[in-house]
Formats: structure tokens, C-alpha cells, sequence
């Protein structure tokens, strides 16, 4: 999408490439006025992920600028970090074995599994290998414009049943093929085992249209998430396969994703109904420590396969 980036007065936005991504210079997360807040969001709906340097926010901190772009809300299954409400850790230890699974070591969207999934979130760094460690995202914009217009036809027609089961096992353990348990080894992350039934969680499903109308610039984007979608509505797993294979290598072409490198204090602010992301496991032997912060979805994704979603209604379905 072009980038007219003189057109911003307060804040300086340079692109990291063609498809999405851009770095942000000239604000302090901790302090600004409504104006740069309004360049700020609008950089963010031109540009889906937004890089700002060395801004070293607490928790407290990040969750008082998130609030500035909606409510916020928090993965079930995990605690927040001390004296924070939302915010969450992610830690890999230098002593994980090489070849251990990562935390977002895929292709996917967080928690489309739920009704009303997160519309953004904020990863920041704490600590960070000297190189390697990055995040990868990629443009579902980019997917859809980027089908026949024959594809792009089936596509508006189908709705994909999404579940937790397709990425942890149903009991949260893992299981076979790409399914990993929870808790990843060598990675600390302070989950809440104790007040959650992870065989229920894990096995509920939920379902989304293929193609979404992003609530904010009315574009239509492919809605595919990862090992979250679990087959088509009305098609068995094996059926559906084929086609979630294509749709997933769609997503993620080379010159429809951006690449950003981590430095301590960068904090990324990414949209998590357009975009997929992927936390590239390329640092064994280093530490690399993050905080994640969702901002909560304003309501259920409509399309063209479901247009009108009434919350209440949908979720006692």
C-alpha cells in the first residue's frame, strides 16, 4: 500500500518494506499530545505494524498506551507480570536446548479461537540475542488482493471452524504432527494450569468467515490464523486440508511479509486480524525476554460468508 510519509507532521514514518511495516520516530509512548496520537493511528491502519525504538515502558506503562486504542484483555491461561494487570511475560532461557519449540514458532494470528479475538497487540522487548530473535509479519491484505478473482470467489463463501485443539492437542499436551505441548521447553512463561480446564478450552471451536471486512478501513482480508483453523465449516479436516495449505503458503509469500529486528526497548504495535506473525527460533544458546499486551476486538469478524454477527446470540450458539 503507498505511503505518503511527508504528509505527517509529528512523527516520522519510514517503511520497512513493500507490503507492511514502518518505523516510528518522534514520540514518547509515555507522553504525547492528541495530535501525534492521531498520526500515530493512522499510520497504524496504512502501515498494520508500527516500530517504536528504545521507549523501555513498564507494564503499567504499556497498558496506559494501550488503552488510548481500546479495552484490554489477557490469554486465559496465563498471570500478567507483577504489578501489571494485562501484561504478560515471554521468556526463552539461554539454557533451552537447541531445537526446542518456541513461543509463536509459526505462521498464525493469536487466539482466533475466541469468539471475539484480540484486534492488536503490543510486543515489547526487555532482552534480545545480538542477532537473531526476530518477528515476522505478513499482510493478509496482501493474501487476498493478491488471488484470482475465481479464488477469491470461493474464498468469500467459506467459513473456517477455528480451535485451540489444532495447535496444543486437545488437553493441552501436544500430539501428533505439528501440535506442541503449552509449555514450551527451555521457555517460562507463568501459565495458570490450576483454574483452567484445558480439555474443554482446548477442544472448544469457534467459527470465523474466510475472508474478514476490517472493521476500521473496510478492506478485505484473508482471515487464515495458522494451526488455529482446523477445517471448513461442513468439511471434514482431511477435506479441508488442501485448500488451508494454500491459503496459509499464500499468506506467506516473501514479498508480502516484513521482518523486524529486535533491540532492547523496541516495542511493536501489530494488528492481529490482518496480519500473521512468526517468532523466527534462531537464537539458541541466547536469552530473549519479551512483554505482550493484547488490546481486546470490538466485535465478531464479519464477511461476506457472515455478514451480521450478533455477540450475545453467537456465543450462546
Amino acid at each position: 500500500m503507498p505511503n505518503n510519509t511527508d504528509s505527517y507532521k509529528k512523527i516520522g514514518v519510514q517503511p520497512i518494506a513493500g507490503a507492511l511495516g514502518a518505523e516510528v520516530t518522534g514520540v514518547n509512548l509515555r507522553h504525547f499530545d492528541d495530535a501525534t496520537f492521531a498520526e500515530v493511528r493512522r499510520a497504524f491502519a496504512d502501515n498494520v505494524v508500527l516500530v517504536f525504538r528504545d521507549q523501555n515502558l513498564s507494564g503499567v506503562e504499556m497498558e496506559t498506551f494501550a488503552r488510548r486504542l481500546g479495552d484490554l484483555s489477557i490469554v486465559a491461561y496465563i498471570n500478567p507480570i507483577e504489578g501489571a494487570t494485562y501484561t504478560a511475560r515471554l521468556l526463552r532461557l539461554a539454557e533451552a536446548k537447541s531445537g526446542a519449540r518456541n513461543y509463536g514458532d509459526r505462521w498464525h494470528n493469536d487466539q482466533s479461537i475466541r469468539l471475539v479475538p484480540p484486534k492488536a497487540f503490543l510486543l515489547q522487548n526487555v532482552d534480545c540475542p545480538p542477532y537473531g530473535g526476530g518477528t515476522m509479519f505478513s499482510s493478509l491484505y496482501k493474501a487476498y488482493d493478491g488471488l484470482s478473482d475465481g479464488m477469491k470467489k470461493l474464498c468469500e463463501s467459506l467459513i473456517v471452524v477455528h480451535s485451540g485443539s489444532g495447535v496444543f492437542g486437545k488437553t493441552a499436551k501436544g500430539g501428533a504432527g505439528a501440535k506442541k505441548p503449552i509449555q514450551a521447553e527451555g521457555s517460562v512463561t507463568s501459565f495458570r494450569f490450576d483454574d483452567l480446564d484445558f480439555e474443554k478450552y482446548m477442544s472448544a471451536e469457534v467459527e470465523h468467515p474466510l475472508v474478514v471486512v476490517h472493521p476500521e478501513t473496510g478492506r478485505k482480508f484473508l482471515y487464515v490464523t495458522g494451526d488455529y483453523c482446523v477445517r471448513f465449516k461442513d468439511m471434514t479436516e482431511i477435506e479441508s486440508k488442501p485448500l488451508l495449505d494454500y491459503l496459509h503458503a499464500q499468506a506467506a509469500r516473501p514479498e508480502y511479509t516484513c521482518r523486524v529486528r529486535w533491540s532492547p526497548g523496541a516495542l511493536v504495535l501489530a494488528d492481529n486480524l490482518c496480519a500473521q506473525h512468526f517468532a523466527v527460533n534462531d537464537y539458541a544458546g541466547y536469552r530473549r525476554e519479551m512483554y505482550r499486551l493484547e488490546i481486546a476486538g470490538d466485535a465478531p469478524p464479519v464477511g461476506p460468508a457472515m455478514p451480521v454477527r450478533d455477540p450475545v446470540r453467537a456465543a450462546a450458539e
